[in-house]
């Protein structure tokens, strides 16, 4: 067990570094790049397409593994670790057993939490992507407050959760939380934003060698594959509507409200786990 600890501790500790990293070293890049010449043709179009979702996407998977895999499960082990011989043993609200360190839990964790994480966060991404900031930093930041108001408070953060009964202090816990959700938020947008950069380099094919690979064995790539085929075939009418003033100022400002009654739940939730 204690190697199991050891080794579980030692890669989401690499996870976690290797993600603050990312964010940092790709904070100030933009979430958008030039697009250079525009495609006209259907197959160039969908080139474009696919290679812009998949470096979406892959950001939301390399910060669903790093973070929100490796780094929670982490958080886990020294959340249960600060706890005390009271904790141990006791059941979580995922089903748990704190203290407990398996090979399946683990690997399940990954897969389903992380990995799920990663391409749910990146379904979201897509979508409001045009009225997030422009900087991938600040980007994150705003991603972090949603996903926090959103999917935060239905679990990890929801007062009514059974783990902060089991575990303690609460404070810590709550901050380890929130503190890896914010990380995996401005890790996605710096990876996204830089493997965007790299596919609009000139004289580049610009390919990403694993997008035909993270369509597979995602089961739901289809929700990757319908949005290629919109941005394919409808992606310049879309952007002609998008593109006018009114509508790009009402969907600043619609994001904009979001992200304060998201900050407002989750501080409200917060207080409650506290309180």
């Amino acid at each position: 067990m204690r190697a199991s600890n050891l080794v579980v501790s030692g890669f989401g500790l690499i996870g976690i570094l290797v993600g603050a990293w990312m964010s940092w070293r790709w904070r100030n890049l933009s979430l958008v790049q030039p697009a250079g010449a525009v495609a006209h043709d259907y197959r160039s179009r969908f080139g474009q397409a696919l290679r812009s979702t998949g470096a979406a996407l892959s950001g939301g998977l390399i910060a669903g593994l790093l973070v929100m895999g490796l780094g929670g499960r982490l958080v886990m082990r020294v959340a249960a670790a600060m706890s005390g011989d009271g904790a141990q043993g006791r059941g979580t609200e995922a089903g748990e057993i704190v203290g407990e360190i398996t090979f399946d839990g683990t690997v399940g964790f990954i897969a389903f939490i992380g990995l799920g994480a990663g391409v749910i966060a990146t379904a979201a991404y897509l979508l409001v992507r045009r009225w997030l900031p422009d900087r991938a930093g600040p980007a994150g930041l705003v991603g972090a407050v949603l996903l926090a108001g959103t999917l935060g408070i239905a679990d990890p953060i929801n007062p009514d959760n059974i783990d902060f009964a089991v575990l303690s202090p609460q404070w810590v816990v709550v901050v380890l939380v929130v503190g890896t959700g914010v990380l995996f938020a401005t890790t996605l947008t710096a990876v996204a934003a830089r493997l965007e950069q790299t596919i609009r380099q000139p004289g580049r094919r610009g390919w990403l060698p694993a997008a035909p690979l993270i369509f597979v064995v995602i089961p739901p790539f289809t929700i990757a594959l319908a949005y290629v085929a919109v941005r394919t075939f409808a992606g310049e009418r879309i952007d002609a509507v998008l593109g006018r003033a009114t509508v790009e100022r009402a969907g600043y400002v619609v994001v904009g409200v979001a992200a304060l009654v998201c900050g407002a739940l989750t501080v409200r939730a917060v207080t409650e786990i506290l309180g």
